[in-house]
């Protein structure tokens, strides 16, 4: 215990308490959702890091000087005067509810900026890059939760009638997608201990969290976190098969048996998954191409009591009239892409039509998140699609100060990537290290809850933190 507090607080007061802050959020999270659950509006995981934000941007405001502070400095007063500027404009628009309301679910969303702004400074100031480990310890806290729980039976259900297991966590959108961004890096990691592991109790562990990872892959329920971990295997498969053919590298025996296993367990075990029991249920039917399939789909009485045939009515009801609505009834490719993002541009269409209604104003700010006195149609609903998501909440001015940035932080990435491809290509934890960024990228436009949800996007910011700091060390 006393050389786990050491290698914690080896870099540190503040970078310290900021890994173990890290390594505890399954333990927030299992927390949040025994709040939830319960049915309380007041949760460990809003306080802590609510709290965690205010601490954090007083930090990143008084901290004392180092290389590069005016721009951390100058980064967070846009950030926060954006912010109060925002709340100024709701409160005055809709009232004390309303700006609260938005207060709220800005500081969500804006959680991953104050988190990025941390941990530049951090880099700046003392050269610290929270470490791979840190990252894959506390991902793989998720994975044994899911695993112990399902076990247990006490797991809590992923989405209606009882398609997946969430383990004790609350929102299995949220966790599975901390998986999708931590499990490269555990299997990574997983591997390279593998080579070197000479006790069977070392196998052992190993093994265990390598199954944990496949387990909740396929029975947390979400298409995105298998895919994404199937996908990852594969590039792993090739990664090891040329530099096993081409270099004659023995030592990745281990590494090569082991991510052959994990590919054929990850297959073996679909069939019996829930996700598999969802797609042909729910997913399939939900295209519209089978009608009476749709209809016995929608008839599935859930756990959680969901009429999911009024649910579709309402949406399509709310749709009515809107351009993006209309396109989904007229174009077949629009059609098709719908129901391959879950119907999320269905849900869309009411609020996409209130912002291009909007004035000036409302296109500059935003909608924000609240019902206002002035707003022609519901906009409360989730928009979990995150560039279009920042826009319609935050106009383009949120958009510009927030979502371009890290837009172009991943762009730069990858041309740095291709400028030194051999070297690159040579180094699998950096190729790792991509991979995850990139999929938190692409997670984030097609299916969300990666840059507004700030228990994912804590992961999102230590990740590209790692990543920006292997990239420019070279450079």
């Amino acid at each position: 215990m006393s050389q786990l507090r050491k290698l914690i607080f080896s870099h540190g007061r503040v970078p310290g308490l900021l890994m173990l802050y890290l390594l505890l959020q399954p333990v927030v999270d299992i927390l949040t959702s025994v709040a939830a659950q319960s049915g309380s509006s007041l949760t460990a995981g809003t306080v802590i890091r609510a709290v965690y934000v205010v601490v954090v941007a007083l930090w990143l405001l008084f901290s004392r000087p180092y290389a590069g502070k005016r721009w951390v400095f100058l980064g967070t007063c846009l950030a926060t005067g954006y912010l109060a500027l925002y709340c100024l404009h709701s409160l005055l628009t809709g009232g004390f509810s309303l700006c609260l309301t938005n207060a709220a679910e800005s500081l969500k969303v804006f959680y991953f900026l104050y988190t990025a702004l941390l941990l530049y400074a951090l880099y700046r100031q003392r050269r610290f890059v929270m470490p791979l480990w840190a990252i894959a310890a506390s991902g793989a806290g998720y994975c044994l939760v899911i695993v112990i729980a399902f076990i247990t039976g006490s797991s809590f259900i992923s989405y209606n009638a009882g398609y997946g297991y969430c383990g004790w966590f609350y929102s299995a959108n949220d966790v599975s997608n901390i998986i999708l961004l931590s499990a490269p890096i555990i299997i990574c990691l997983c591997l390279e201990r593998l080579e070197k592991a000479k006790k069977w109790y070392s196998f052992l562990a190993l093994s265990v969290v390598l199954f944990s990872v496949v387990f909740s892959a396929c029975f947390i329920g979400t298409k995105l976190v298998y895919l994404g971990v199937l996908g990852y295997l594969v590039c792993a498969l090739v990664w090891y098969l040329v530099r096993a053919t081409c270099f004659r590298e023995r030592c990745l025996r281990r590494g090569l048996v082991a991510i052959l296993c994990l590919c054929a367990l990850l297959l073996a075990i679909y069939p019996i998954s829930p996700l598999n029991a969802y797609i042909n249920d729910v997913y399939v039917p939900m295209s519209g191409e089978d009608q009476a399939a749709m209809e016995a789909s929608q008839a599935i009485p859930g756990i959680v009591e969901v009429d999911r045939a009024k649910k579709h009515a309402e949406m399509e009801a709310a749709a009515e009239g809107t351009w993006l609505g209309e396109q989904i009834k007229t174009q077949p490719l629009v059609k098709k892409l719908d129901w391959i993002l879950s119907r999320r541009l269905l849900s869309i269409a009411p609020i996409l039509q209130e912002y291009l209604d909007g004035n000036t104003l409302t296109k500059l700010i935003g909608l924000g998140y609240g019902q206002a006195p002035h707003h022609q149609r519901e906009i409360v609903h989730l928009v979990e699609m995150e560039p279009l998501a920042l826009l319609l909440r935050h106009g383009i001015v949120g958009f510009a100060l927030y979502y371009l940035p890290c837009l172009a932080i991943a762009l730069w990435c990858i041309v740095c990537f291709f400028r030194r491809l051999k070297s690159r290509l040579a180094d699998f934890t950096y190729c790792t290290n991509l991979f995850s960024a990139l999929t938190a990228l692409a997670a984030s436009v097609i299916v969300g809850h990666i840059l507004q949800t700030p228990c994912v996007s804590l992961f999102v910011a230590m990740v590209y933190g790692q990543l920006i700091a292997r990239t420019t060390k070279p450079n």
